[in-house]
């Protein structure tokens, strides 16, 4: 069934939720067929269980479950035992005891239609969707529709077919269920449904959450609302989400309309309401390009940050020739700067600010999350943006280059290398970004064992102690730590291998993002993945001959002007801006917020970024982004620094 079709027929779901609700008063204008005991002592126990049961709280759970045992020893044969044994059930069933749940159920298979029959057939929905069968849930339920007339009944009834329709995808009638549920609940089962449904809404595609809105809101204009016959509550929860979704993702577009006042916006409040609306407003003045301008977006929130920012200012300013003297604008390329403060969540404002600033190229994202976003923002703001990270679920579509490298590729390599060496125990030490690469991979190799990886940011117990525990891996008898994380957390391993036994005969194995960090070394042995020209190494170094000049004459004069060998974050920054120099020097000098004239310079910006060409510090088979790809081919090597 077509979306639009489906949630017509969803919508009369709704209004018939709406109307079967108004007529029987959601359990308060016909009473429920009563479970009678057959004695007086069961007619008082099973009174105080109900009791119990309408005002089940955490303390009281325990307390209930042992009395309802209590009750079906003493009574086996009452006449509400069966309603007894439901009420059991839904505990079990919430305590993630499956298997006497469906015991209770097998007792409740045979007892006669009737109130406590449609109530025990809610937990037995429940315990089909607990066992990865909603749908079967769902076709056990919706006969029961507009049917349950106990108020407890009624509330269990009302969140199990919304959570039901959810879990078997039916998500435009999980809606009309889930607004239902809102509607008709009294003030404390209204609180744990306004809990719980933005849970189920989050489960969602956003498609189909801005599908119904649509429809929702066409309808209130159209000033027929109970033709869905969804609350004003409801509109607005869907409305929160995709808010939300628009503020993840930086879609401008879904972000303007849902704030749109001719559209039906509703008042949103609360903080997604305002991040949403200055999302909104933001890309509202985005529409501008300024000359040649080349943004760059700066982690700053560590130290560790801050070192990689340095590094790849540094990279960036060397390939547009920055600083240039006032009589020598050059090729008038400008290098735009902003902080995003080290957090993921931040990038999608800042990349924002650089576009209103006019930058017709942005370079950003220094680990995968951050890359992530910043290549979803790319494809929804229609900016052009090479990230120097390798993203971990984005792909590069059309406005998104992907200059980085995957830590896998480090990782793998080195592991490789250590396996054709004959290691047999390495350690490892990872920051939080590629830990779990490096404890997936590390575990795939059967010939080497693995010691529980150290994450980079432990601290040393007091004056004198080291970081990381390489005195008991040593005694472990470990001899090669592999190091993936930022380079000081390879500088301290560095500094600490060297204080054991003078470092000699261990071996330090670094990733690329960490190779700077050799330097460092002592007499330990040093392994490192390489890429195109990195690490720099002095002629005649791998075969410990001395220090000579660098291949690269580009390295070599960048390394006499700064007295360092470039990073990699220098190094791919410096291959990033190359590229994006070269793609965006064909632009006019002037600035222009003409809407046409911006998409045209974007679009060209866009479209020579997949054809310029440079000698790359980080690629040795690569010139250029891929066609089709948007990224740079590189092999990953393994070379030993002494």
């Amino acid at each position: 069934m077509a979306p639009r079709s489906r949630f017509r027929a969803f919508s009369v779901i709704a209004l018939a939720l709406a109307l079967a609700a108004a007529c029987g008063g959601a359990g308060k204008r016909r009473r429920p067929a009563a479970t009678l005991s057959s004695t007086p002592a069961a007619s008082a126990e099973m009174a105080e269980i109900r009791r119990m049961w309408g005002d089940l709280e955490g303390r009281d759970r325990d307390a209930l479950r042992t009395r309802i045992r209590q009750f079906l020893s003493r009574f086996p044969n009452d006449g509400a035992a069966a309603l007894a044994r439901t009420y059991l059930t839904f505990l079990l069933l919430s305590d993630g005891d499956l298997t006497e749940a469906k015991a209770q159920l097998d007792y409740l298979e045979t007892i006669p239609p009737g109130a406590t029959r449609d109530f025990s057939m809610v937990a037995r929905a429940r315990l089909l969707r607990l066992t990865q069968r909603p749908n079967e849930a769902l076709e056990l339920l919706a006969p029961l529709a507009g049917k349950m007339v106990d108020r407890h009944a009624l509330e269990l009834f009302q969140e199990e077919i919304s959570l039901d329709a959810v879990a078997a995808h039916h998500d435009y009638e999980a809606i009309a269920y889930m607004d239902s549920w809102l509607r008709h609940a009294d003030d404390e089962e209204r609180e744990e449904a306004r809990r719980k449904i933005p849970e189920a809404l989050a489960n969602m595609s956003p498609q189909v959450l801005e599908a119904s809105l649509r429809s929702m809101r066409a309808s209130a204009r159209g000033g027929a609302p109970l033709v869905t016959g969804y609350s004003v509550e409801m509109q607005r929860f869907v409305a929160l989400q995709l808010s939300a979704y628009a503020v993840a993702t930086g879609d401008a577009r879904l972000a303007q309309w849902l704030v749109d006042p001719a559209a039906g916006a509703p008042v949103l409040g609360s903080d997604a309401g305002l991040l949403v609306s200055e999302l909104a407003t933001r890309h509202r003045t985005t529409r501008a390009v300024a000359g040649r301008t080349i943004g760059l977006v700066l982690p700053t929130g560590s130290s560790s940050q801050r070192d990689a920012a340095a590094d790849a200012a540094r990279g960036a300013a060397w390939a547009l020739n920055l600083p240039r003297a006032a009589k020598d604008p050059g090729d008038k390329t400008l290098l735009v700067t902003r902080d995003d403060g080290g957090r993921a969540d931040r990038i999608e404002s800042v990349l924002d600010d650089l576009a209103s600033d006019g930058a017709g190229v942005i370079l950003a994202g220094f680990d995968p999350e951050s890359a992530d976003r910043a290549l979803r923002w790319a494809e929804t703001s229609g900016v052009a943006v090479v990230v120097l990270a390798a993203p971990r679920h984005a792909t590069p579509m059309k406005f998104g280059f992907v200059a980085g490298e995957p830590y896998t590729s480090s990782i793998e390599a080195l592991t490789e290398a250590l396996v054709s060496r004959r290691e047999t125990k390495v350690a490892t030490v990872a920051d939080a970004t590629s830990l779990a690469d490096v404890a997936r991979i590390v575990t795939e190799r059967p010939k080497l064992m693995f010691f529980q990886p150290a994450p980079c940011d432990l601290e040393g117990q007091g004056t004198g102690e080291h970081r990381f525990p390489l005195s008991v891996w040593e005694k472990a008898g470990i001899r090669s730590w592999l190091v993936s994380g930022p380079e000081p957390c390879a500088r301290d391993v560095l500094r600490e291998v060297g204080e054991l036994r003078g470092g000699g005969g261990v071996m330090v194995v670094l990733t690329l993002e960490t190779i700077g960090a050799y330097e460092r070394a002592t007499s330990a042995k040093v392994l490192s993945a390489a890429a195109g020209s990195l690490p720099v190494r002095l002629t005649g170094l791998d075969a410990g001959a001395g220090a000579g000049a660098p291949a690269e004459p580009d390295i070599q004069r960048f390394m006499a002007s700064f007295s360092a060998r470039p990073t990699w974050f220098t190094a791919v920054a410096r291959d990033a801006a190359t590229l994006a120099r070269r793609a965006i020097v064909a632009l006019p000098t002037d600035t222009t917020t003409n809407p046409d004239a911006v998409t045209a310079r974007r679009e060209d910006t866009r479209r020579s970024l997949e054809s310029v060409n440079a000698a790359l510090w980080t690629s040795g088979e690569s010139h250029g982004f891929s066609p089709g790809e948007h990224t740079v081919k590189r092999t990953v090597k393994v070379v030993e620094l002494r």
